[in-house]
């Protein structure tokens, strides 16, 4: 990706945050997105085909760092000293980029932008959650591992939702110990 694209899809990233925090997802227009981005609506459409496409794109932004098996180093953030097991590492990871993101994220969820967000999710921390029960982090005998790992995603989407919605009255590690003390 080029310097030109990259300040491009910067541009709608912003102008996306900024309109969420304004107004329901439902009604952002693509012409708000142009206007907000000061962009071209041939620009606009060179990436994206919908703003539906805008939220996806917004969403794997957000939520680029749950994969647990990413290399790449934070900014905001290093875990490379941490003295936590590797998923927790992962989990607590994920809970800074949401908590870093609370306010863009919160816009989302009371919105009908909620369904492309928590689909978003569902797909990327299935790997992560799948290793977790396959490594036997948060693992019970006797249930099969299919039904663990739903119930995990189902249990991280639901502390996620209301943690977010509480603006984040705990911090990301009360929160990450709340999760895991929910399944050990």
């Amino acid at each position: 990706m080029d310097k030109r694209e990259q300040k491009t899809l910067h541009k709608v990233y912003d102008a996306f945050t900024n309109l969420i925090r304004e107004m329901k997802y439902e009604d952002i227009t693509v012409q708000n997105i142009l206007d907000a981005a000061s962009i071209s609506r041939s620009t606009f459409y060179s990436h994206f085909n919908t703003k539906d496409e805008v939220l996806s794109f917004i969403c794997e932004a957000i939520l680029d760092h749950v994969d647990a098996t990413h290399e790449k180093k934070c900014r905001e953030h290093d875990f490379s000293m941490v003295k936590l097991a590797s998923y927790e590492r992962d989990l607590l990871h994920i809970l800074y980029h949401f908590y870093n993101a609370k306010e863009l994220i919160k816009g989302i969820l009371d919105s009908f932008g909620a369904i492309i967000f928590w689909d978003s999710l569902d797909k990327k921390d299935y790997l992560m959650l799948k290793s977790i029960v396959e490594n036997k982090y948060l693992y019970k005998e006797n249930i099969p591992e299919d039904i663990q790992i739903h119930q995990l995603q189902v249990s991280f989407a639901t502390l996620l939702n209301d943690w977010i919605k509480e603006d984040c009255a705990h911090s990301p590690i009360e929160t990450l110990n709340i999760f895991i003390n929910l399944h050990k």
